[in-house]
């Protein structure tokens, strides 16, 4: 009987959070928990249109779990510019991830395979050369790649 109601006692706590979350983005984008991706895409344009990443900041922090907005516009305008210096400082991402997929995107958009030694993921890295791999058609890279299953998916045919 107490494991059945610290359960329900736990997924009531977790449907609070997730609730006070889409509550307070609301508040925070003047009452409409829409505005935000709105507001993300005009101004991640605008940074694009300015080729000013700062702009990113002009976005809210996240709250509770939800991913940072400023680094998913930093990730935008890194992309569009191809410039990885964005990529190397506008991230306050922890773990680091949405940084790695920065680094990934512009990766495959240019085919410069020098990126994926930015990577902190190893297995992040072996994506990344993958990517490299299918953009300029040159299997070399599938020799960089690490774990065996994306090693077996590059070497095979395309």
């Amino acid at each position: 009987m107490k494991k059945r109601t610290l359960i329900i006692v736990i997924g009531f706590i977790a449907l609070i959070l997730l609730l006070g979350n889409f509550i307070v983005r609301a508040l925070l984008d003047g009452g409409d928990p829409f505005y935000s991706n709105q507001k993300k895409g005009k101004i991640a344009q605008k940074a694009i249109e300015q080729k000013n990443s700062l702009l990113c900041n002009k976005l809210p922090e996240h709250v509770f779990m939800a991913p940072d907005p400023r680094d998913e516009c930093y990730r935008a305008v890194a992309e569009a510019l191809e410039d990885i210096s964005i990529c190397d400082e506008g991230f306050k991402d922890p773990r680091g991830f949405l940084r790695d997929h920065c680094y990934i995107s512009i990766a495959g958009k240019t085919g410069d395979a020098s990126i994926c030694v930015k990577i902190k993921d190893p297995a992040e890295v072996d994506y990344c050369y993958l990517k490299i791999t299918k953009v300029t058609h040159n299997k070399d890279y599938c020799n960089m790649i690490q774990q065996a299953n994306p090693k077996t998916r590059c070497l095979g045919p395309d």
